[in-house]
């Protein structure tokens, strides 16, 4: 198992996703997953000469009686204190909050899903990990929690391109039970990943997607079936660095009605 720490170690150092490593070397990011979870023990040639191209030592890489900490010294020649902030990034790459006081804390995985939300995004098999966010455990529901990345603006305002939603994992036996119209990701059987306000319909055999923007012609509700969907997600958190102006997106189309109004109120004078 050392060595495929020491493959994984050695990609953060260089800086690079497994997207990355797949683009150069032509693996999936399947097997550089698998690779770097031991899962698969065959490391490919190309793999090799890609980290030896990169300066990466493959003596150490190769050599058991070289832990983890003092491979990534020998790959930079950095001091202990450096290969220490190194190898704690490496393991969790926290975004780094400080509470106060003692406060039960739980790391919640930043992953590479899209959630799409107009008509959805269709994500890769493998789901790679890209960091944590830390939050105390008491706004934590218990369960498998995601952090997730929005495309699109079909949810704004509520949610908008580019934000962050915490969601956990609903169980099937959770569906028919779960709140209506509460907001939810959606996966579909063919990995189509939707970030819709949902009308529980399961008694009947389906669910409402629908959309918070005003644009209803632009996302127009839509339904999917029992057997279409994968799973489901509940939206426990919304994380977002934008700050919508609320009287530009409703107040200023209210004054164009005004003033459609007021253009039609004098079209019918003029013809009378």
């Amino acid at each position: 198992m050392l060595l495929y720490d020491k493959l994984k170690q050695a990609r953060l150092l260089l800086n690079l996703t497994q997207k990355d490593i797949h683009e150069s070397t032509g693996l999936s990011q399947r097997d550089i997953s698998q690779l770097e979870n031991g899962e698969k023990k065959f490391i490919h040639t190309a793999y090799i000469q890609f980290l030896n191209k990169r300066s990466i030592p493959l003596d150490a890489l190769y050599d058991e009686s070289v832990s983890v900490d003092e491979f990534i010294s020998s790959c930079r020649g950095l001091s202990n204190r450096e290969v220490l902030d190194i190898s704690e990034k490496g393991k969790s790459n926290i975004i780094p909050i400080d509470f106060a006081g003692d406060i039960d804390t739980v790391e919640i995985p930043i992953v590479d899903i899209y959630a799409a939300a107009g008509h959805g995004a269709v994500n890769s098999d493998h789901i790679e990990q890209l960091g944590v966010i830390k939050l105390p455990a008491n706004m934590v529901k218990r369960g498998t929690n995601y952090c997730v990345r929005i495309k699109g603006s079909s949810m704004a305002p509520t949610i908008q391109d580019s934000d962050y939603v915490i969601v956990r994992l609903l169980e099937p036996s959770e569906w028919q039970s779960m709140p209506d119209q509460h907001v939810y990701l959606v996966v579909d059987r063919e990995g189509t990943a939707y970030l819709k306000r949902v009308k529980n319909r399961f008694e009947k055999g389906f669910i409402v997607c629908t959309s918070d923007s005003i644009e209803k012609s632009l996302y127009p509700n839509f339904n999917l079936d029992t057997d279409e969907v994968f799973n489901i997600f509940h939206a426990e958190w919304h994380f977002s660095a934008k700050m919508q102006n609320i009287n530009e997106t409703y107040y200023s189309r209210l004054q164009l009605l005004e003033d459609d109004m007021a253009d039609m109120k004098e079209y019918i004078k003029r013809i009378k």
